[in-house]
Formats: structure tokens, sequence, C-alpha cells
């Protein structure tokens, strides 16, 4: 009987930092930003005291990296495939449901208590937001990243044929032009945005995978942290257009990098496997994409 193969938790082990990275940028930019304080909006982040605001910019760049790396790592196991599995996204739509019931919970818990729940300077009703998000969690489009990865995995055989193992598309070409319709679509705020830059980040993933390099771990994370600096710097200063092209190039590069390097790594954790299996990652960006709406906006009477 031969060996069983065991599975290189290195890029588990990414996906638990996409999460840490993402819980810090939530907690400087919900946490500092936008705080109601008697039903009056404060800034924190500009106001506050000088190490607030350099601490809080040092790990505001964390939510656009988390989001690329999920999406990056999609594509870096999916590139291959040739069809959709329907039942792992039946999984996502479950722990969307469960999701949006404890969301639900949470905002009646305030709303019974005598709490005011604020979004877009309007005060709604726990239940009409809570019903949404239980009748159709993934389609709502409020979580603008579980709708966007269930598109991107139901296209993703198409990409993988027209776009990433298409040898007559060049990946530089790609990523170029990838890049160049990832920023213009947000700039111009257009409706499908998550979808366009969950496409851009799957292909690059998907390139990472297919490249070998012979680079060491050390090298990529060197680009990930010079990167994440200067997207730290092209945040705090404002250049029109110039320091948001800019920022984005960073934290996309940021992305890229960490996910070259943990794929130059080899081991194996049943921790971090287990942990990467249950696809926490789906339960925590979707409380943490509903909890934007709450957090900072809640004020009790």
């Amino acid at each position: 009987m031969g060996q069983t193969r065991r599975r290189n938790s290195s890029i588990e082990l990414l996906r638990i930092i996409g999460m840490l990275v993402i819980i810090a940028h939530h907690s400087a930019y919900h946490g500092l930003k936008h705080v109601i304080v008697n039903t009056r909006y404060l800034d924190y982040l500009t106001s506050g005291s000088t190490i607030n605001h350099i601490f809080a910019l040092g790990i505001l760049p964390g939510g656009e990296v988390g989001n690329n790396i999920f999406f990056m790592i999609t594509g870096f196991f999916l590139y291959k495939k040739v069809s959709v599995k329907v039942a792992s996204l039946t999984k996502i739509e479950l722990q969307m449901r469960i999701s949006a019931l404890l969301i639900f919970i949470v905002g009646m818990l305030f709303y019974l208590t005598g709490g005011n729940i604020v979004l877009k300077n309007a005060d709604y009703s726990p239940v009409s937001i809570g019903v949404k998000y239980l009748l159709i969690p993934v389609l709502s489009g409020e979580w603008w990243f579980i709708s966007a990865y269930v598109v991107l995995v139901l296209m993703s055989p198409a990409f993988n044929s027209l776009i990433i193992n298409n040898e007559k598309l060049k990946p530089v070409y790609v990523i170029t032009v990838g890049f160049i319709l990832f920023y213009l679509s947000s700039y111009v705020n257009v409706q499908y945005y998550g979808i366009i830059r969950a496409a851009f980040a799957y292909i690059l993933g998907a390139y990472i995978a297919k490249k070998t390099s012979d680079r060491s771990f050390g090298f990529y994370l060197s680009i990930a942290i010079f990167s994440w600096i200067l997207a730290v710097v092209f945040s705090a200063i404002s250049v029109p257009i110039i320091s948001n092209v800019l920022y984005m190039a960073f934290t996309v590069l940021v992305s890229a990098s960490l996910l070259s390097a943990f794929k130059q790594l080899s081991f194996s954790s049943d921790t971090i496997n287990t942990l990467g299996e249950l696809r926490l990652q789906f339960i925590f960006c979707t409380i943490t994409s509903c909890l934007d709406k709450f957090s900072g906006r809640i004020s009790l009477m």
C-alpha cells in the first residue's frame, strides 16, 4: 500500500493571513473613519492622534490585499478545471444563510434594546435587511465578494480555455489589459466592478500557478513588504488619478508577491488544512461585509 499524499498547507495558511489583513483593514476603516457619536459622524482617522493616524494608514491596504488574495487563490487552484461542481456552490449558499441568520439576530437585538441602526444617513428596520439577506444571500448583491465569487466560479471554465490556457495570448498583455479594466471600472464606479476585480485577480493567480520560479520565499516576501509600504504612502498622499492607480497597483503587487512566496513553501499541517477546508473566510467576509453597514453606525438611545 502506497503512502497517502499529504496536502501542502502553505496556500491554506495564506488564506488565514488574508482574513487577518482584512480584519485589520476593517478595524481601521470602520473603527476610526466611520464613527457615530450622538447621531453625528466623526472621522477619527484624520482628526485623531498622530499615532492612530499612522497605525490606521499602515493597515488600511489589508482590505484590498486580502480580497485579491482570495480571488487569486481561486485562480491558483481552478485554472485547469473544465467544469464546475454545483455542490461546492450549494455549500456556499448554506454558509451565507447561516451568516445572514446571525446578522439578523444581532440587528434584532439592537432594535429591541432601543438601538438606532443608521444606514446611509437613514433609519432602516433590521427586519427588512435581515429578510432580504435570508431569502437571497448570494443574489442580493449586498455581499459583493460572495456574489462575485459565485459568478467567477461559474465563468472559470470559459476563462481557463479562452484566456489562461490559450497559448496565443501572452500573459503580460492579458495582465496589462486586465489591470486597466480593473482600474477604470473602479474609477467610474461601474455596476459590475466586483466581478471585474475578481476576474482580474483570478487570471493573475492562475498565471502564478502556471509559472515556475527559482526565486526564494524571502525574495517575494521582500517585494510584498516594500509594495505594502508604497501602497500606504500613496493612500496617504492625494494626487488626482495618480495616487489611486499606484495604490491599486501596489496592493495587487503585494497580493501577487505573497501568493508567489507561499507557493515556494512546502509543509503540511492538519489544523491549517482543516481551517482551509471549512472555508471560514466566506462566513467571515459576509459578516464583515454586512457589518460595514452597522459598524460605527450603531448608537444606543
